[in-house]
């Protein structure tokens, strides 16, 4: 897993945060992603994207997506 080793915020155990980028291109649409992934341990991650969707047919479309998994 690539990535930079984060701030320890959390008493020594600041985890790796890896940053991504996605570009999507067809005919008729667009679609940017922009993102951080957060992995702390192998029991908890917390994944932050941030999407901008343009189509020919409708009006852009922005969301932010906060995703956050806890493995017991």
């Amino acid at each position: 897993m690539n990535g930079f080793t984060a701030p320890n915020w959390l008493g020594g155990r600041g985890g790796l945060l890896t940053p991504y980028t996605e570009m999507t291109l067809t005919d008729d649409s667009r679609r940017y992603r922009l993102g951080l992934q957060w992995q702390l341990g192998k029991r908890f991650s917390l994944d932050l994207t941030g999407e901008h969707t343009e189509t020919d047919s409708s009006t852009p479309t922005d969301s932010i997506l906060l995703k956050g998994e806890l493995r017991f």
